[in-house]
């Protein structure tokens, strides 16, 4: 995504709570990892996963030795102009970031298989100035375990959601989170516009 730099923008942060759920909560720990593929072994290390089937989540950077298992995960984030990371991709459940380390590690998938997948837009930040192609940022919750952070873009196609991602050197979009299922992608990509829509509608 483009770096963008939040404390130059004039936002309105609107928090929704549980106002929108996909299914009934599960528990954080409902989630496995599904595929893992180790990238740069032995420089520069990387790893891309797939969550219960359904999620992606690629380029999460290795740092130590994953011989022995001493290592520490880097999650995709954008650098803005001040220097400062903001995360893009968090885990914010430590039995599920403990099993991420260990199919890293090992190079192997949960012995364990889960499937469920479910979702909460947890907060829209609207931007107010409307000349722009970003619109807001938005924060959802995977399985409640997972924060990804997506923007409300405008285009002159209309409004569309991008995910985490970044340029490759080559010019080409990089995915850095995707749902792989076009059909769950698009119905929460849908209502987190038709969502963005009521709340804008809504500022005095």
């Amino acid at each position: 995504m483009a770096r963008i730099s939040r404390s130059k923008l004039n936002i309105k942060i609107v928090i929704l709570g549980l106002l929108i759920c996909a299914a009934p909560a599960q528990a954080a720990e409902a989630v496995s990892v599904t595929k893992v593929e180790i990238l740069n072994q032995d420089v520069n290390p990387s790893a891309n996963i797939v969550l219960n089937d359904i999620m992606a989540i690629r380029e999460i950077k290795i740092k130590g030795d994953i011989k022995t298992g001493n290592i520490s995960l880097s999650y995709p984030d954008y650098i803005n102009k001040q220097g400062r990371s903001i995360p893009q991709v968090e885990i914010v459940n430590e039995s599920l970031a403990k099993t991420i380390r260990q199919a890293i590690v090992t190079g192997a998938p949960s012995q364990q298989k889960q499937v469920d997948f479910n979702y909460k837009i947890a907060k829209i930040s609207l931007l107010r100035q409307k000349d722009q192609h970003l619109k807001a940022f938005v924060s959802v919750f995977f399985n409640a375990a997972i924060k990804v952070e997506a923007r409300v873009m405008e285009s002159k196609t209309g409004l569309w959601v991008a995910w985490p991602g970044r340029k490759g050197s080559s010019g080409k979009w990089q995915d850095q989170f995707k749902i792989l299922d076009y059909p769950a992608s698009q119905k929460l990509d849908n209502m987190i516009v038709e969502k963005y829509k009521v709340v804008r509608s809504e500022e005095p």
